[in-house]
């Protein structure tokens, strides 16, 4: 006598399947949620800047104001090579 058993297919459970794929997609979404950012913007530690560094700078409102003379209006970001450097000044070519 021989008894057949029957296997499982994956068809046969519908329902498994929607709910795992439900799963996955909620695992996803809070990994998505939760991951960081690939990149960072970190301020320079460093208080000279080398000579001859291509740099992009960034003025604030004030500074906006006050160089507003000199650059025109509405200019908020400059872009150049150091030509000089100190603590609290920055001369660009």
């Amino acid at each position: 006598m021989i008894l057949y058993q029957r296997h499982r297919a994956i068809i046969d459970e519908p329902r498994s399947i929607a709910a795992r794929r439900v799963i996955g997609a909620g695992l996803a979404c809070v990994a998505m949620l939760t991951m960081p950012a690939c990149y960072a913007y970190v301020p320079a530690k460093t208080t000279a800047t080398p000579v001859a560094t291509p740099v992009r700078v960034k003025l604030t409102n004030p500074g906006i104001v006050a160089m507003e003379s000199a650059l025109g209006q509405g200019v908020n970001e400059l872009q150049g090579t150091v030509l000089r450097a100190s603590t609290d000044s920055l001369v660009l070519n």
